[in-house]
């Protein structure tokens, strides 16, 4: 039997960075059906260890609130970067802020399945070049301004062997 933290990362690769089951289990040493079973329990009861379901977490309407917005306001975002702006905002105390109850809360409290939050982050994409051209637009006035090395580097062996001969 695997322990609940185990099943946790596995669980944090698969769901919101969309890493196919099989792939995960060839990280973590387990089978892919193993981790999709992991995956089914976890978006029915919102638990990895069947026989240990806890008491359910009850959030506050202001911490429910400010992740609501943070989500809708950066379609792009890595639960990392959510992690940090909620400890930041309310502290490290019992609000429970890891990773594993940042994705409960998306999907249980806030009902942002990992399909929603993977569709609006490809919907942003274009904005986010826009953007992004935009802000390069006020430093470059003219595309030679820009180098791009699309070139492999050589490596000192292979530039030897072909002065040799």
């Amino acid at each position: 039997m695997y322990s609940a933290d185990f099943r946790w990362r596995a669980i944090t690769l698969h769901y919101p960075y969309s890493i196919a089951c099989e792939q995960v289990g060839r990280i973590f040493g387990v089978p892919g059906r193993t981790v999709r079973r992991w995956c089914k329990y976890f978006k029915s009861s919102g638990h990895v260890i069947p026989d240990k379901c806890g008491k359910k977490k009850t959030y506050g309407p202001e911490l429910l609130s400010f992740v609501g917005c943070y989500v809708k306001e950066h379609p792009c975002f890595y639960i990392e970067e959510l992690q940090v702006e909620l400890r930041a905002r309310f502290g490290t105390g019992p609000a429970g802020l890891s990773a594993s109850s940042i994705l409960r809360l998306l999907k249980f409290n806030l009902g942002f399945s990992r399909k929603v939050i993977e569709r609006r982050a490809r919907e942003a994409v274009p904005r986010e070049i826009e953007a992004l051209v935009a802000k390069m637009r006020s430093w470059y006035s003219y595309p030679e301004q820009f180098i791009f090395s699309t070139r492999r580097r050589r490596t000192v062996s292979t530039a030897c062997v072909g002065m040799r001969g």
